[in-house]
């Protein structure tokens, strides 16, 4: 009778540890994911034009997998979101003609967002309500992104070194030529100066709610990454939060204490001591912001922004999803827009852009009033979440007219599970007060 008993209760022990496990191994692996960026393009699945990772591929099995272990269920807004996606690049193969390519792309959107889903649930499931470890999980792992993305630009400050140092390898990858800017494990310095952001708020919050001064020293790090990527977007981002956060601080009465002083001291003495350094790209970066009608980037972004604004109003419906890149590909060789949000209306059309932003709205609302009523019991959380929705919408409605950073996988899928995290974490702390 009693083996009958124990043995059991040895199985589900053994079977939760196994899953405790592969739950452990899957954030390792989202966590190399996000580390070594672009990196693992070198290993290659050339299903997409643009080459999906391996990396990438393994993070959607580990999803999947982690999804049919835990039996969670589909969420009401994913499946709306992924049955608006398909719709629309089923209107895209009815007035254009079926492409593999966009119904793959199609695909590819929907398996990034549950992707971000799974790997937010599975942060709560291992970390329950520590919410400065989750922040520390992303803290470190960006910073461990940062210290590869300075080795790199050490060593190859101008990026066509790079690329013909990986052809000694075998590697035939060739990327925008950048010349003295931080390109990152991303291969790209406006997308990782944007991305960067994320890290410096989050290690900004752990600063305040935690008091360790190592979180100053962690998110000086990311703002000196930031400025060598040189990238205007991403320094127009970072200098967009630092308003904010200045705001909150006068906001909530905020008193001027000795130790603030020198920290603001310190960090004019290091961006004073960064001009220094790096004059000549100073003055070549502030030439590009006075000479904007004359310079090349700002140039091709226009042109970018008129040819999407020209589809638009001879595809009001839109063109179906991804059956941009088909439409533009075989006119001009580009394969997207520079702004997310005007792609997003060209592919999806007036009337689903419509139901997306009402959607957004709509979720965005109702968990604001969420956090709020909680804020009393848990002033942490609803900072938190506060902070990170505005990072959110400086993206969407500024950072992403220049970078169509929105559809790329390396902001996508981190910032989905971080909400997903705080949503899980919403969630279950109002269970509890009402039990």
């Amino acid at each position: 009778m009693s083996r009958t008993l124990v043995i059991p209760s040895f199985s589900k022990n053994l079977a939760q540890g196994w899953y405790s496990n592969f739950f452990s191994f899957t954030l390792k692996m989202f966590a190399l994911y996000l580390i070594f960026g672009n990196i693992f393009r070198f290993v290659e699945i050339s299903i997409f034009r643009d080459k999906v990772l391996i990396s990438e591929f393994f993070i959607y099995l580990l999803s999947a997998i982690a999804f049919l272990l835990s039996r969670n269920y589909v969420r009401i807004y994913f499946f709306s979101f992924a049955l608006l996606v398909f719709f629309s690049t089923g209107y895209g193969a009815f007035i254009n003609g079926f492409s593999f390519k966009a119904f793959i792309y199609a695909l590819r959107l929907v398996v990034m967002v549950f992707s971000g889903v799974i790997m937010g649930e599975i942060l709560f499931r291992q970390y329950k309500f520590r919410l400065e470890d989750v922040l520390l999980f992303f803290v470190k792992t960006y910073f461990l992104c940062a210290l590869i993305s300075f080795i790199i630009y050490l060593a190859f400050p101008s990026s066509p070194q790079f690329w013909l140092f990986l052809q000694l390898f075998g590697i035939n990858f060739m990327g925008d030529p950048h010349y003295g800017r931080l390109i990152s494990s991303y291969l790209d310095p406006n997308f990782f100066g944007a991305i960067a952001v994320l890290p410096f708020l989050l290690s900004w919050i752990l600063k305040e709610t935690s008091a360790k001064s190592i979180y100053k020293h962690i998110y000086i790090v990311f703002i000196i990454a930031i400025l060598l990527t040189w990238s205007r977007s991403g320094i127009a981002t970072l200098a967009c939060l630092f308003l904010y956060l200045g705001w909150e601080k006068i906001r909530s009465r905020f008193i001027v204490k000795q130790k603030n002083v020198w920290g603001f001291l310190t960090i004019l003495a290091l961006i004073a001591t960064t001009i220094g350094i790096f004059f000549d790209r100073f003055r070549f970066f502030f030439d590009r912001f006075l000479h904007m009608g004359s310079d090349k980037s700002a140039s091709s972004r226009w042109e970018s922004f008129t040819l999407g604004a020209s589809l638009f109003k001879e595809n009001p419906l839109g063109l179906g999803y991804n059956y941009l890149s088909v439409v533009i590909g075989e006119s001009s060789g580009a394969y997207s827009l520079d702004s997310s949000l005007l792609a997003t209306l060209v592919n999806f059309g007036l009337f689903l852009f419509t139901i997306f932003s009402v959607i957004y709205c709509f979720i965005i609302v109702k968990s604001f009033y969420e956090y709020k009523k909680i804020s009393k019991n848990n002033p942490i959380l609803f900072r938190t979440f506060k902070f990170l929705l505005v990072y959110l919408n400086v993206i969407i409605v500024f950072t992403s007219h220049f970078n169509n950073i929105i559809y790329y996988q390396f902001w996508l899928i981190p910032v989905i599970a971080i909400f997903t995290y705080l949503n899980c974490y919403k969630t279950n702390l109002i269970r509890v007060y009402r039990t």
